[in-house]
């Protein structure tokens, strides 16, 4: 019988378990002995028989003659272990990997408890670039313990600081079990600190039922307009500062991980800038990040003759931490003040769900204010506070986001890739306008609308769409066709939508926009510079637009 060995990494025991079935069948039970194993067959006897005759082909090397006896055989008991096990364990011989690991899945639901089907199930998702599938199956074995974890690059020292407590808080530990969980926790965690730009994080099987663990860091750029490549986040900066955005930062000045960045944006008479200082948290327990911002602009709304001048300025600290290797929650607070009002202690909390595996992600953030008298922020929808006085009370917003990113021809520099989303976002009526999402094709634009602008002519942030609760959503397909010097484009054809559905003066009506475009990704930056032309089939209307959209398939830029 085929008996694989763990032995030294998965090439030894691959080169060990395929010495032959021969040489291994004096190692497994005969197959004789268990009745449990004849269910389903014609003639169970007459299959033991033709496992024998396999087994002397292939002790002379006619390999193919014993996949043709045992082949037989398994037409004849379907269900029979030991003709499964032997099959399972030629193919893995013969370099058949796909009919090797279906064949290893059939013997174990017929013996689950069996290490040799679970290990040679392991063995052949490794070799078939499945290492996680691989894990799982391995696991099922009890193995493999962590062995050596070693870390290069990014800093680390010989022991593997700074990033040996952020394994350890996941449970890659020397000496313990290594999961699939724990390994995906542990990249999350890792890719989550704020110098971090780049992870490789796998395993190797090693003697013994062990594993070592291998991590590649790579940290961001210490200068804030150049990257890797030459001029390459040069020219990103450049086209960002085009579409009216600025985005600079530099990673690890104090060496200790941290990242620095300042993020702005203008767009008619709107204007914001925000700056952010980010360190890993103590014992690898996520990141922290504190935040100074200010804006100012003119609002208005439906009715409204005389826009609104709204003018904020705030602090905020923020932890974010991967609870799992699917869920990463964020809280904070901080002081804020819009002019002319007294401050205000802000609060947030939020969740992302996203399974290392899936194409489906989910975000939830909830966001409230709260003063203890004096003015209140002006601007709002409340009849009060929208003179610019009276006392102030809490106000609150909340949105939920669900995205879905697919694709066709994986690995292919041509292929398909496909993005949905739909999401709402909720104000209380007292919020000041400035916090209400801004639909539009512009750079302050909190939500894609691509036939339309937040902007009127005058550089005034106007609010068509009454309520305070939106419904929105979108698609896009993309094909990437060729490349442009450093940078991939693509051709796109998307659709945005978006619905008032709650405090409306009247009923709104859903707004859809199609269009089309080209997408870039440029080297040394995040998501990808989009350049559309889009129309709103109701009106009429259509318009052209530039700017950068996250990989999410929405505007880069928010409301903080």
């Amino acid at each position: 019988m085929l008996l694989l060995a763990w032995g030294g990494g998965v090439e030894r025991a691959a080169a060990r378990g395929v010495q032959g079935l021969d040489a291994r069948i004096q190692d497994a039970p005969s197959c004789m002995e268990d009745q449990e194993d004849q269910a389903g067959c014609d003639d169970p006897v007459d299959c033991l028989d033709q496992v024998e005759k396999a087994v002397r082909a292939a002790s002379k090397g006619n390999l193919s003659e014993a996949g043709r006896i045992l082949g037989e055989a398994l037409a004849r008991c379907p269900r029979h272990s030991r003709v499964l096990r032997e099959l399972a364990g030629l193919r893995f011989r013969q370099g058949r990997l796909q009919e090797a690991e279906s064949l290893a899945l059939q013997f174990l639901d017929l013996e689950p408890e069996s290490e040799w089907g679970w290990i040679l199930l392991a063995t052949t998702r490794y070799l078939s670039d499945d290492s996680r599938g691989a894990l799982r199956a391995w696991n099922e074995a009890g193995r493999p313990v962590t062995g050596e974890v070693r870390v290069e690059g990014g800093g680390a020292s010989a022991d593997g600081s700074p990033y040996r407590a952020f394994l350890s808080s996941a449970g890659v530990v020397e000496g313990q079990l290594l999961t699939p969980q724990a390994l995906a926790l542990a990249g999350r965690r890792l890719q989550a600190i704020p110098a971090v730009s780049g992870l490789r994080l796998d395993y190797r099987p090693v003697a013994d039922g062990g594993a070592d663990v291998e991590v590649a860091v790579a940290l961001h750029s210490g200068s804030p307009l150049m990257g890797a490549l030459p001029g390459g986040a040069l020219s990103y900066h450049l086209l960002r500062a085009l579409v009216g955005e600025l985005r600079v930062s530099t990673a690890n000045p104090l060496g200790r991980l941290d990242r620095w960045e300042v993020t702005g944006v203008r767009e008619g008479r709107l204007r914001q800038v925000t700056a952010t200082l980010a360190l890993p948290a103590p014992r690898g327990s996520g990141a922290w990040s504190w935040a100074v911002g200010h804006r100012v602009g003119r609002f208005s709304t439906p009715g409204t003759e005389v826009p609104t001048r709204l003018e904020w300025s705030g602090l905020r600290w923020t932890h974010t931490h991967w609870i799992t290797h699917a869920l990463r929650a964020s809280g904070g607070g901080g002081v804020e003040k819009w002019a002319g009002s007294s401050p205000l202690a802000a609060g947030q909390v939020s969740l992302l769900l996203e399974p290392p595996e899936s194409r489906v992600a989910v975000d939830l953030s909830l966001e409230g204010w709260r003063g203890r008298g004096g003015r209140g922020p002006g601007g709002s929808l409340d009849g009060v506070d929208a003179a610019g006085g009276g006392s102030p009370r809490g106000f609150t917003r909340g949105s939920v986001l669900g995205s879905y990113h697919g694709f066709a021809s994986a690995g292919s520099l041509l292929r398909t890739e496909f993005d949905l989303r739909l999401g709402a976002d909720a104000v209380s009526v007292a919020t000041p306008l400035d916090l209400y999402p801004r639909f539009g094709a512009g750079a302050a634009s909190t939500h894609l609308l691509r036939a339309g602008s937040a902007m009127d002519g005058e550089g005034v942030v106007r609010l068509p769409r009454s309520g305070t609760v939106w419904v929105h959503g979108g698609v896009e397909a993309r094909r990437w066709v060729g490349t442009l010097g450093p940078s991939r484009i693509a051709i796109a054809l998307f659709g945005d939508a978006v619905r008032g559905v709650s405090g409306s003066v009247e009923p709104t009506k859903p707004e859809v926009h199609v269009g089309t475009g080209l997408r870039l990704r440029v080297p040394g930056g995040s998501g990808w510079l989009r350049l559309d032309w889009a129309i709103d089939p109701t009106s009429g209307a259509a318009r052209g637009s530039m700017g950068f959209m996250d990989r999410s398939g929405g505007s880069t830029f928010r409301t903080r």
